[in-house]
């Protein structure tokens, strides 16, 4: 299960459309108290966050999911990614980032990279 976090629903449903075409399911969430609760509730392979949303951005999100405990891979995405430093990235959990527009498929390669475990595939075994 891949956890989705973004505000804008055309995003979303393009992320959620690209990981369910490679076997992952997805829960969608458009703020970061939303997406704290969704970890809480449910085993999740791999976190898509959005940096820059109402309330809570996704540097808040991410510091406070590794405080409750979670270990979920992380990747970063955001329309002004050169307004974060990739070392503060990197150490509040983020494993991978990348800038919009971005092209779907690097997303897929770095959610077939870092998620754990990866989704049973029927296009041959995992790299």
């Amino acid at each position: 299960m891949i956890l989705v976090v973004e505000d804008n629903p055309k995003m979303a449903e393009v992320f959620a459309k690209a990981m369910a075409g490679e076997g992952w399911d997805t829960t969608i969430t458009n703020t970061c108290e939303s997406a704290i609760e969704s970890l809480s509730t449910g085993p999740y392979e791999l976190a898509i966050v959005d940096l820059m949303l109402d309330g809570l951005d996704g540097v808040e999100f991410a510091r406070r999911a590794r405080a409750a405990g979670s270990d979920v891979p992380m990747i970063a995405v955001s329309g002004i990614l050169e307004a974060f430093d990739q070392n503060v990235l990197r150490s509040v959990g983020f494993v991978a980032w990348l800038a919009k527009p971005l092209r779907i498929t690097e997303l897929v390669d770095l959610v077939r990279k870092h998620a754990h475990p990866h989704p049973p595939t029927s296009k041959g075994p995992a790299p």
